[in-house]
């Protein structure tokens, strides 16, 4: 379940793509808060009533988002921040605080109840695991755009085959090989997943070898980037726990589109190179795929004792009318290694 986002005042969550009032605000409402507006205040000034306590002390008017800078959900928008005041008579001011603040751990309590709900129990069961949790976790819709058209499918996707492989300990990586056991093309998993790509490639007419290559590689570059955190290590991941957390980087997009192409029959090869995007940029590690395509042509790579060209497929973000197997993206790489997956 996906963890619910409160606004930095705590009156307001973010659910199934809108704001909500929290279980605070509602709190707050019941017991006696009035919405903060001018009116109120002037009147409240030229009576005996006054202001026992203010729930939110922020400035009026504020704006926030959900979350902090630059986390906020997407599409959500700025909601006017609205300070809660409880109005009493002096005689009746220390009830009215004391059942404010009664109010106020209740909801705090119920904020707290709802969080923890919100958690997986596989995050708790297994405190050493690599996964990154995120809203769209264990979500089985996948959408990406090929040749100017958008594409969403339903993915069959085990929760009980991601946390076996979730599970597995991991300590990498030594030796450029160590990625390739991160490659699966075997799995069951993988080759259901290959054969209904594929079947929606040719639904829709891509019925060519490089035309089915090239709308899986679309389909993997549409999922999102995700570095590894900066520990100094890499932290690959099975081609199950990109598409289970819809995220990645270049050696776990690599893992996920070798996979699925060796699956359906096509030949691939595993390429760790530096690279720079710019003559100016700093030469950066970087992982993609080579996969050879029939009388093809475009920039390739080739593999010790093997005559067949592996053309270059970016596997980590995919720009319709821009992008395709055998183009080359980047302005200079170097110290090439390739691999043949096995």
């Amino acid at each position: 379940m996906a963890a619910i986002i409160y606004s930095d005042d705590g009156y307001w969550m973010f659910v199934e793509g809108q704001w909500v009032p929290s279980p605070k605000q509602l709190a707050a409402l019941a017991n006696g808060a009035t919405p903060h507006n001018h009116e109120l205040k002037q009147n409240v000034q030229d009576s005996n009533v006054q202001l026992t306590s203010v729930v939110n002390p922020l400035p009026y008017p504020v704006q926030y988002f959900g979350g902090t800078a630059n986390q906020s959900p997407q599409g959500t928008g700025t909601i006017n921040s609205i300070a809660y005041y409880y109005v009493a008579t002096p005689e009746s001011n220390l009830n009215t605080i004391l059942f404010v603040s009664g109010g106020f751990l209740l909801a705090l309590l119920m904020s707290i109840l709802i969080i923890l709900s919100s958690i997986s129990s596989d995050l708790i069961d297994n405190a050493d695991s690599n996964a990154i949790y995120n809203p769209n976790a264990g979500d089985s819709t996948f959408s990406w755009t090929y040749q100017s058209k958008q594409y969403s499918i339903e993915l069959e996707m085990d929760e009980d085959t991601y946390d076996y492989y979730n599970s597995i300990e991991r300590d990498c990586c030594y030796e450029s090989e160590d990625y390739l056991q991160y490659f699966t093309p075997g799995a069951d998993y993988v080759e259901n997943t290959a054969i209904t790509l594929q079947n929606l490639a040719i639904s829709e007419g891509f019925t060519s070898s490089l035309e089915k290559a090239e709308f899986i590689l679309a389909f993997v570059g549409a999922i999102a980037y995700q570095f590894d955190p900066d520990d100094g290590f890499d932290h690959p991941k099975y081609p199950i726990e990109i598409l289970w957390e819809h995220s990645g980087d270049c050696e776990d997009s690599s893992a996920l589109y070798a996979s699925l192409m060796e699956s359906l029959g096509y030949k691939t090869i595993l390429v760790l190179l530096d690279t720079k995007e710019t003559s100016t940029d700093e030469w950066g590690g970087h992982a993609l795929v080579g996969i050879y395509i029939p009388s093809h042509t475009g920039d390739y790579f080739e593999l010790d004792g093997d005559f067949r060209p592996y053309y270059i497929a970016e596997t980590t973000a995919w720009f319709d009318d821009y992008d395709a197997i055998g183009v080359n993206t980047w302005y200079d790489f170097k110290n090439i290694e390739t691999f043949e997956i096995k």
